[in-house]
């Protein structure tokens, strides 16, 4: 096919196209339209001030630079720039490169939300901090919403939860339930509210006062059902750390995975696996070693292999073992669950939670940050029963600049958690310096990262 008029490249276009396709006889041209559509990433959180800031960073993850342009609004739905330490709601990100965009922790308190768009193939993340506890959490940035999201609740002994949502129609206001479930899908609660158009509401869920006053931790599912795509997350408290916890959109039955699951030596890991089908889903949670041997970690709650009722959630936690043992996990359901995987590190009182995954990718990004306090660790996983991954790490700056490479391997089945090999000029820098970690892999991988800042650390997805 020559859809190139004049014979020149199109490469993005908008408009009418001329093309013919060559055969035994000449075919007449004909007339088309190609709508070029724009890459839209969503947070649904945004606070800044009374202590709070928060952060976008963007990665260009295609070949030419990418334009894009970052529009924020209020609670109320209103259009406003917050104050920005660094960064600009406009510009253009080098190939390979990143871009960040970080409030200033301003005078007064604002929330809402931001959405980001490019006419080019990028990923980002977002990090909200509250400075008094020097805390931070971090989630993707999302390409999709959902009518309905479910997600994870623990109450009690300590925990709570908070939720932010947010609603990208410009004319239509979003009609929401909240229904909130024990572990065995059982209703405790519902109530009903409305989230107007392009506006942002953050709240804590009306559970039952049994539950608030709970000395135990309790837990189950929070759903959120809407007739407009939402966007959502949660902020699940320990005392004074914190953690985000994205919100789970049903979707089409597909394999799960996380790419660390540490046990040991302070460490405990847990995966919560929440029903969104119609029927009973039944699960199995396998385990590999740093090695790719398969094992079973010590257990305190649930079995690697169960049912998980309508609209009920099931809680697999390990037990923070004499030994420690890294690794990685899959689950596997012939039905529609989506779940949440938290790290804690019990000397430390700090968690962490990331999406369980349904795919990876042989090309990943994960944004880093060193020096004045900050580090980052890695964690890799190879699926693959047979072909061991080749791959090449390349650390750049902000604008794309390549400052070390190197190669190395991840045998079938196996986990790989380490620190990148930054050069020396990074690691001890007295300021923070910034940039992004491309992996290459001939072999599909997963992968996040553990951002440290002191005792405080978040994870951070790695973007595909």
């Amino acid at each position: 096919v020559n859809a190139s008029p004049a014979g020149q490249s199109i490469g993005t276009l908008n408009g009418n196209v001329a093309f013919t396709v060559a055969g035994q006889s000449i075919v007449a041209p004909v007339t088309f339209t190609v709508n070029a559509s724009a890459n839209i990433l969503t947070v649904s959180h945004f606070p800044d001030g009374a202590g709070w800031s928060s952060t976008l960073i963007l990665t260009n993850k295609d070949v030419v630079p990418a334009p894009y342009t970052v529009a924020f609004s209020s609670d109320s739905g209103a259009s406003y720039t917050p104050p920005l330490a660094s960064g600009a709601p406009n510009g253009t990100i080098p190939v390979g490169g990143t871009v960040v965009i970080a409030s200033a922790n301003g005078a007064s308190f604002t929330g809402g939300w931001a959405q980001i768009t490019s006419p080019r193939s990028i990923g980002g993340t977002a990090i909200f901090r509250y400075s008094p506890w020097g805390q931070e959490a971090a989630v993707p940035l999302l390409g999709s919403g959902g009518l309905k999201l479910n997600i994870p609740w623990q109450l009690g002994g300590g925990l709570a939860l908070g939720i932010a949502l947010a609603n990208p129609s410009t004319t239509q206001t979003a009609n929401v339930t909240e229904i909130i479930r024990d572990l065995n899908g059982n209703v405790l609660s519902t109530r009903a509210f409305t989230v107007s158009a392009l506006s942002h509401a953050a709240f804590n869920p009306t559970f039952p006062a049994g539950i608030t006053g709970s000395a135990n931790p309790v837990q189950g599912v929070v759903e959120y059902d809407s007739d407009v795509t939402l966007y959502g997350l949660g902020i699940r408290l320990a005392g004074q750390a914190f953690t985000s916890v994205d919100a789970i959109i049903p979707q089409p039955a597909a394999t799960d995975t996380v790419s660390h699951f540490p046990d040991g030596a302070g460490w405990s890991s847990t995966l919560i696996l929440t029903n969104t089908d119609v029927v009973p889903a039944q699960y199995a949670v396998t385990f590999a070693s740093d090695a790719g041997a398969s094992y079973v970690p010590p257990l305190a709650t649930g079995t690697p292999a169960g049912t998980i009722p309508v609209g009920g959630t099931v809680v697999i936690g390990s037990a923070n073992g004499a030994t420690f043992t890294g690794g990685w996990a899959q689950i596997v359901s012939r039905q529609s669950i989506g779940g949440t995987a938290i790290f804690r590190y019990a000397p430390w009182g700090q968690e962490a939670a990331v999406p369980l995954l349904t795919s990876g990718a042989v090309k990943l990004y994960v944004p880093w940050q060193m020096g004045g306090g900050l580090a980052l660790g890695i964690a890799l996983a190879n699926p693959s029963t047979t072909q061991t991954a080749n791959m090449t790490e390349i650390i750049r700056d902000l604008n794309g600049n390549v400052l070390s490479t190197r190669t190395f391997t991840v045998t079938p089945q196996s986990h790989a958690a380490f620190n990148p090999l930054f050069p020396a000029s990074i690691t001890g820098s007295a300021t923070p310096v910034q940039g992004v970690i491309e992996y290459d892999s001939d072999v599909t991988i997963y992968a996040l990262g553990i951002r440290l800042a002191g005792q405080a650390f978040t994870s951070v997805d790695a973007v595909k």
